[in-house]
């Protein structure tokens, strides 16, 4: 069963670890990444460009309407993503 895992960012997070060095962030993230792929898992993951850098283009209108910036509340938008193969939920979860 395939399982995407959503990574997010809320101003509080960023706030709480802004004392955190960015290259242990990498490493950390990185020592994660690998235990997912030695574990034959991780199908795919990227971290994705700020929400303002997105577009929403609705395809209700004719031409579609393209509208820069982020689309939905602030926290409904992620930063990046991992899509794992696993057995079910609890393996997701886990």
């Amino acid at each position: 069963m395939k399982y995407m895992l959503i990574m997010r960012s809320t101003e509080a997070a960023v706030a709480e670890n802004d004392n955190i060095d960015f290259d242990e962030i990498l490493t950390s993230m990185g020592k994660y990444n690998e235990a997912m792929m030695d574990a034959g898992v991780l199908l795919d993951g990227e971290g994705l460009s700020d929400a303002t850098e997105g577009a929403v283009v609705d395809f209700d209108a004719d031409p579609p309407i393209v509208t820069d910036g982020p689309y939905g509340e602030v926290h409904e938008l992620f930063n990046g993503f991992w899509i794992l193969d696993v057995r079910g939920k609890a393996d997701a979860v886990e």
